[in-house]
């Protein structure tokens, strides 16, 4: 975010904060066990990464009774569709191997969960860009939303997650853009898309009531449905050009706190201090972000409302966290609108 284009009232703590993140980036240049700290985490993410597939395919397509398998993939379905979309984010930041080879597998992989990372990496970079601009940075929300209810935009959004399914689907502008620049990742892009309803086929035809009953609306639907609330919790209310307003964060406070914290890699507990330091490895941004934290505190830097047993797949959380959202979002029409 450039300096000139933020209000004049946070310019020196958004210098004191830079300074802050620049002592903290040399203390771990100068750490040797730092480097070794992160590739480690990559493992880790990769691992967690494996186990959430074949967690996800063997309560599917397990066979036991349907209202058992009901009760375990409700909470996980939430559980996983926002610890895969963690997953995914950090690894476009810093991939998870740092072996070509190793990295592609990794993408491939995907496929069985239907996240295209190619495609989310670009869409994500330009999220990031957009706080650069004078026009002002991503936020999750229309002026039109403004004043009205938020429970039809989810609604929609759940049975729009399908379109994932339809590789003919417009690309983002950025997206598209690649076949000037890197045409090659275009390429993956798009057979990666046409993967999508390839792998939904073979699934049908191998064992079409457990894909079409529990596959396509708890992998399919509720994977993407979770990314698109994380990235709500994550930026609203979303001040796109004041630093510490722009996205959210959390000091975890409780033991319970940290521990979703820590569930969900201190994602949704730092996003405020990633987007302001991007460069800074997501194993280190909760060590900054508590040497941030007096500055976020004189500037009323918005509290995540994810850091709660949704993380680890409480659908009553769900209904709540929508509810909050939907409230705060009726309310900004003011009284009487």
């Amino acid at each position: 975010m450039r300096i000139g284009s933020v209000p004049t009232t946070c310019r020196a703590d958004l210098e004191a904060a830079r300074k802050i993140a620049a002592a903290h980036l040399r203390q771990l240049r100068a750490d040797p066990r730092a480097a070794a700290r992160e590739r480690l985490g990559g493992y880790l993410l990769a691992c967690e990464w494996c186990f959430l597939i074949v967690t996800t395919y063997a309560l599917v397509y397990a066979e036991f009774a349907w209202w058992l398998k009901l009760t375990a993939l409700v909470p996980w379905s939430l559980y996983a569709g926002f610890a895969l979309d963690t997953i995914t984010h950090y690894a476009n930041h810093w991939p998870l191997f740092r072996v070509r080879w190793a990295d592609a597998a990794w993408r491939l992989s995907a496929i069985a969960v239907l996240f295209n990372p190619r495609e989310i990496h670009h869409v994500h970079l330009e999220h990031h860009r957009t706080y650069n601009r004078p026009d002002g940075g991503d936020v999750p929300y229309t002026p039109e939303m403004i004043g009205h209810s938020l429970w039809p935009h989810f609604g929609r959004e759940l049975i729009g997650s399908l379109r994932v399914l339809n590789p003919l689907r417009p690309l983002a502008d950025e997206v598209a853009a690649l076949a000037a620049t890197q045409p090659a990742e275009l390429r993956e892009i798009r057979r990666v898309r046409w993967a999508f309803p390839l792998w939904v086929a073979l699934l049908l035809a191998l064992d079409p009531w457990n894909t079409l009953l529990y596959f396509v609306p708890f992998v399919v639907m509720v994977g993407s449905f979770a990314s698109e609330l994380m990235n709500w919790t994550d930026h609203y209310p979303g001040e796109a050009r004041h630093p510490f307003r722009l996205a959210t964060s959390c000091e975890p406070a409780t033991r319970a706190e940290r521990l979703f914290a820590a569930v969900n890699h201190n994602t949704a507990a730092t996003h405020l201090t990633h987007h302001l330091f991007p460069s800074v490895h997501w194993m280190h941004l909760a060590a900054l972000q508590r040497a941030l934290a007096p500055i976020y505190a004189r500037h009323g830097a918005p509290r995540s409302l994810l850091l709660t047993t949704l993380l680890i797949g409480n659908p009553w959380r769900l209904w709540t966290t929508i509810r909050a959202l939907d409230r705060s979002m009726r309310a900004q029409a003011g009284p009487g609108a």
